[in-house]
């Protein structure tokens, strides 16, 4: 089986990110596969989330505590030698936007967010395998305010490093890449209220290490299958305001997440996908107002339309079903069920 003359690359680009339904308060996987892009590359992609999230404290209704939110990414993708290719990509892995409306918690909300700038390179030998690897800058700030507390982290800057193997056939728009990401640690000034109190003057943070494993290959001359499995390492993850030695306010647990797609060309132009995705519940009772969704399952369709110079063009919605949580928090039981998310998403793509 051979894909047809000029399908695989437009095809290559039907594989699916997620940045709607992921673990902890990630985003996703990081974004890489411009790296493996042919010659010069450009990339901009946003996701509109709107989250629905209700629950109940002490048996009182929270309110929507999910507040919706915009995200993407930028990348530049281009060649150095026939061997060599380097990719620079924006993106913000990693946020978390809750406000309570109603209910003993109202008043009470958090917000973190993030950017990170990362820089690739990629090397391919002449088997098919390559291996790629890259530095990152990560950034993230944020607050949790309660009724008369209010606690804000400044932002902070951390670095870490990515590394990887590929293995790929382009005739058959086969490709495998395995990529380790590690953590990353950043230490923010925190004040409560508006003053920095003696031994609680700083909290840190650490952005957890992950592998992600993806895998696509034809089945047909117009069609892929392609699928991905992430583990993250979110069992090492705290947040203790002011290293007080208090309760971790996200008491999650490590993240394993699989998904399995298909995409189906319909002409040199346009090609349609469809991706399931489930993550693995967490099984921990939730300690913290910032425990109100235990990770979920979704499912994305998408179409892509490619013009005759080289501009893609890739439309998205996602459903997610957020699984269930329960737990006590401040002495009070607390629980969140029959919530979801949905996103649309729009990616540009260039090729020159």
């Amino acid at each position: 089986m051979k894909i047809k003359s000029g399908y695989a690359a437009m095809i290559m680009l039907c594989f699916y990110t997620s940045s709607a339904n992921a673990a902890g308060f990630d985003l996703g996987e990081r974004v890489i596969d411009p790296l493996f892009e042919e010659g010069g590359y450009i990339e901009f992609s946003s996701y509109v989330v709107n989250v629905d999230v209700t629950g109940e404290v002490a048996g009182l209704p929270t309110g929507d505590v999910g507040d919706d939110f915009l995200t993407g990414n930028f990348s530049y993708k281009n060649d150095i030698t026939d061997a060599l290719s380097f990719a620079l990509i924006l993106d913000q892995p990693f946020a978390r936007d809750l406000t309570y409306k109603e209910g003993p918690f109202a008043g009470a909300e958090a917000h973190l967010s993030s950017l990170s700038a990362s820089g690739y390179l990629r090397y391919r030998f002449d088997n098919g395998f390559s291996i790629h690897g890259g530095l990152r800058a990560q950034r993230i700030d944020g607050m949790i305010a309660e009724p008369t507390t209010t606690v804000t982290f400044d932002d902070d800057w951390g670095f870490g490093y990515s590394a990887g193997i590929a293995y790929e056939i382009p005739s058959i728009a086969l490709r495998a890449s395995l990529t380790y990401d590690s953590e990353i640690e950043t230490s923010h000034d925190t004040r409560f209220n508006t003053a920095s109190l003696p031994g609680l003057e700083s909290t840190s943070l650490k952005t957890p290490q992950s592998v992600n494993l993806k895998v696509q290959t034809g089945v047909h001359e117009n069609v892929l299958v392609f699928g991905a499995l992430r583990w993250t390492d979110w069992d090492e993850v705290t947040l203790d305001p002011g290293d007080a030695g208090g309760a971790d306010l996200f008491n999650f647990r490590d993240g394993i997440t699989g998904s399995l797609g298909a995409a189906y060309l319909f002409n040199e132009k346009l090609a349609g996908f469809v991706v399931a995705e489930i993550e693995r519940k967490s099984s921990k009772p939730a300690t913290s107002a910032l425990d109100v969704d235990d990770n979920g399952r979704s499912l994305t369709v998408g179409v892509e339309y490619t013009t005759e110079d080289n501009l893609r063009l890739t439309g998205s919605f996602t459903y997610v079903d957020l699984y269930d949580r329960e737990g006590e928090v401040a002495g009070a039981p607390v629980r969140f069920e029959d919530n979801h998310a949905i996103a649309f998403g729009l990616k540009v793509g260039y090729s020159f």
